[in-house]
């Protein structure tokens, strides 16, 4: 005999509908049907901060240093003519406060002291002696008061290194310069350094 088929009311059904709402909506909370959910990326995100300003690149011309003057020193006690060791130890003792023995040239070094002696035509075979203060002696082919018992007849004061180069002052006849070493031995072929004289201790 046939099962009777099961007849239902109108609120039996609202009432089935209402459950089987709420039993979808609890799976769904709950995470049962995750096929339904949107998974929520939970890794925290690294913020970037930007510099408040960028660095600045640097200039393409180094500054140069504080201690080398913008201009020669000029003394007026030193005679016009070649006085260039006269000139050297004036501006040691005015730029550093060192003051040397006097003499010439050619005896500037017996008189103070040498740390070093050769012939070098480029400062950099004597860049790591050289300190600034330093009196370097200077051989000129052409000097009139060159002799075999002179190996130099010139001085020069080293006052620093500025834009890669190595500065001195000195008097030139009666001009007072200061240049790059390197400048003038490139353009004095035949100058050499033949001695670097510091003060006696």
């Amino acid at each position: 005999m046939p099962t009777p088929r099961r007849r239902w009311s109108r609120r039996a059904k609202w009432l089935w509908g209402v459950n089987a709402a709420l039993a979808a909506g609890l799976l769904t909370f709950t995470g049962v049907k995750l096929h339904h959910t949107k998974v929520k990326n939970t890794t925290p995100q690294t913020r970037i901060e930007q510099p408040l300003e960028r660095a600045r690149a640097p200039t393409a011309t180094p500054t140069r240093s504080h201690t080398i003057p913008r201009e020669p020193f000029h003394f007026s006690e030193i005679p016009r003519g070649n006085y260039c060791t006269m000139y050297a130890r004036l501006a040691a003792e005015k730029m550093f406060g060192i003051k040397y023995e006097r003499g010439d040239a050619w005896v500037f070094a017996k008189n103070n002291r040498s740390i070093w002696k050769g012939s070098a035509d480029r400062v950099n075979d004597v860049q790591t002696i050289l300190q600034p203060g330093n009196v370097i002696g200077l051989y000129n082919p052409t000097s009139t008061y060159n002799s075999r018992e002179r190996p130099y007849t010139h001085t020069a004061l080293y006052v620093g290194k500025a834009d890669g180069k190595h500065w001195v002052m000195q008097r030139i006849g009666t001009s007072d310069r200061l240049e790059p070493l390197e400048d003038y031995l490139a353009a004095h072929p035949g100058w050499e350094i033949r001695e670097i004289i510091a003060p006696r201790k």
